[in-house]
């Protein structure tokens, strides 16, 4: 009968320790959420251009939420549409150039000075 007794007063100290080291878990995996959330915000909040903003979306939210990959959406207020952006691959930045220059009617071997790659890359972004 004793036996039995402290059998069941283990049991009860070993359930409440496990239940203490399940709450505490659970709590850090709580706290290390909350964190991920306001790191995420801070680094989204900081971008200075709808590229950027677009490309930390496709980064970091897929791994937060689990997700293989996000899309972004606008909404143009004034033209009530919307629409994506898509962000081109250095190959594919190249070969958009070529055909602006062919339908421009320029040179597509031309070099480019600076100040075009500048002008570019406000477009691209």
């Amino acid at each position: 009968m004793i036996d039995r007794q402290v059998a069941q007063i283990l049991t009860v100290a070993i359930n409440l320790k496990l239940d203490q080291l399940s709450s505490a878990q659970q709590r850090r995996a709580m706290e290390r959420e909350v964190l991920d959330t306001i790191e995420i915000a801070g680094i989204l909040c900081n971008q200075r251009s709808q590229a950027e903003l677009v490309r930390n979306i496709k980064q970091l939210l897929p791994g937060f939420f689990g997700f293989e990959e996000v899309g972004v959406m606008f909404r143009d207020v004034k033209s009530d549409l919307i629409f994506t952006m898509n962000e081109l691959t250095k190959d594919e930045q190249e070969e958009w150039i070529k055909e602006e220059y062919r339908e421009r009617g320029m040179n597509v071997n031309h070099v480019l000075s600076e100040e075009d790659e500048k002008d570019i890359q406000l477009l691209l972004d």
